[in-house]
């Protein structure tokens, strides 16, 4: 098997002449250049602590895309809660229209818990904002803590 390599210099192509196109348009029958875009928010050197039931505020995602259309968002939150008898809820907001909340009980008030989830979203081409919202379920002394956030947003070619 033979491999030819893509001129990339000022004018890319696909090897075949034609140009590179942005945001998920096709360069040719095997070839495709995708929107992908990464963001690493809280870590663990630097814990956001909740010790209310009224939603905090916790990570926000600015992104500019090239396309607007479908894209996989995939998060990933890691967190604890030191009590065993009540709920983390956890939302993600998408361009300003709130989304739903996801309720989580720890089984061990010792225990970090890894929660990842993804949703096929349609966004703007432009400015996106991902918001994610977390709180506790009842009001008390336990504290919320959010150890880290990851967030991956990839364009998707709907098929059906």
């Amino acid at each position: 098997m033979e491999f030819q390599q893509l001129n990339l210099g000022t004018n890319p192509n696909d090897g075949n002449g034609d140009p590179l196109r942005v945001g998920g348009e096709k360069i040719n029958a095997n070839f495709e250049l995708l929107n992908s875009f990464g963001h690493i928010g809280v870590t663990n050197a630097n814990p956001f602590l909740i010790t209310e039931n009224t939603a905090q505020l916790v990570d926000t995602w600015n992104f500019n895309l090239f396309q607007q259309g479908y894209y996989d968002l995939h998060v990933a939150i890691e967190w604890s809660l030191n009590a065993t008898n009540q709920d983390a809820v956890l939302r993600f907001d998408v361009n300003g229209v709130t989304g739903l909340e996801i309720n989580q009980e720890p089984k061990d008030v010792n225990n970090k818990i890894f929660f990842s989830t993804f949703a096929l979203q349609d966004l703007n081409q432009g400015a996106n904002i991902i918001e994610f919202y977390a709180r506790k379920e009842n009001d008390n002394a336990n504290t919320l803590t959010i150890y880290s956030t990851r967030f991956t947003a990839r364009y998707v070619n709907i098929i059906g």
